[in-house]
């Protein structure tokens, strides 16, 4: 996790100039959240029982962001 926010920062303070008053605009910001949840159950029919992941977890969820920014023809975007 450390290197990630590492470079999170690092890639901030990269684009930080390009927000400043001397440059054309401050670009364009769009993002997306998503999360999805699962929840399992024991269903021979399908094969989903004796399996450690049937048998033993419940529920399961994981989410993402990802941000994308445009300024001047320069496309970036990060999904976490």
């Amino acid at each position: 996790m450390n290197r990630q926010l590492t470079a999170l920062l690092v890639l901030a303070g990269a684009l930080l100039p390009l927000f400043g008053p001397n440059n054309i605009g401050p670009g364009t910001t769009t993002g997306s959240l998503q999360t999805r949840a699962s929840f399992y159950q024991r269903d021979s029919l399908i094969g989903a029982a004796d399996i450690p992941q049937y048998d033993r977890q419940l529920f399961g969820a994981e989410t993402w962001l990802a941000l994308n920014y445009s300024n001047l023809g320069f496309d970036i975007g990060l999904r976490f």
